[in-house]
């Protein structure tokens, strides 16, 4: 009787499991973005239904990325980010020319951690004087696995005020590490020392 109730609560589950499978074609996924705030609650709770589709959803997504919603171009670029693939990578490249939302760019090229990202990144890092601009951009550009600015973006934990810099940067620094450092910048400046002593001749 136990296998049987067991086999039944399976196949009960499966069935409930496909009643909630989203069919949608996905250009309504991805106008389900439409009126979503990036990074709020609702856009949380939905941004899973896009990224699920990978690579299918991605000319999608390209297309959304040109509308004359700047909200909607932002929560189009983190879906990019977060999907990553080449086609992915090099929209967002072309979005970081959009100053209405290229903070958001910025933050969906380091998502992707494409290499490919980089020249841009280094590109836009140039252009921004800003302390807030530069901070985010050097996360991203860590985030894609570049090391030239790892004493700029310890700079970043030291000075910034802006908490959500801090958190990213450490967490970039512990990716590249593969260790944590909680936060201590006295870890990581030992941690970029010792990188650069190895490093040379």
């Amino acid at each position: 009787m136990k296998i049987i109730y067991r086999l039944i609560l399976c196949l009960s589950f499966s069935i409930v499991f496909a009643s909630c499978e989203d069919n949608r074609p996905d250009s309504e996924v991805v106008e389900g973005l439409r009126g979503l705030y990036p990074g709020g609650a609702k856009y949380g709770r939905y941004e899973p239904k896009v990224i699920s589709r990978e690579e299918q959803i991605v000319p999608e997504l390209i297309e959304a990325s040109k509308d004359e919603d700047s909200q909607m171009r932002e929560s189009v670029a983190r879906c990019l980010g977060l999907i990553g693939t080449e086609d992915a990578v090099a929209r967002l490249i072309e979005m970081a020319d959009d100053d209405e939302v290229e903070d958001t760019v910025w933050i969906a090229l380091g998502y992707s951690g494409s290499p490919k990202a980089i020249p841009k990144l280094k590109e836009e890092l140039a252009d921004h004087l800003d302390s807030r601009s530069r901070g985010r951009i050097l996360i991203s550009l860590a985030e894609c696995g570049e090391t030239a600015h790892l004493d700029d973006l310890l700079a970043v934990m030291k000075t910034s005020k802006l908490q959500g810099h801090v958190y990213h940067a450490n967490q970039a620094f512990e990716k590249m590490a593969g260790r944590r450092f909680g936060k201590d910048t006295a870890k990581i400046e030992a941690w970029i020392k010792s990188r650069k002593a190895a490093k040379s001749p």
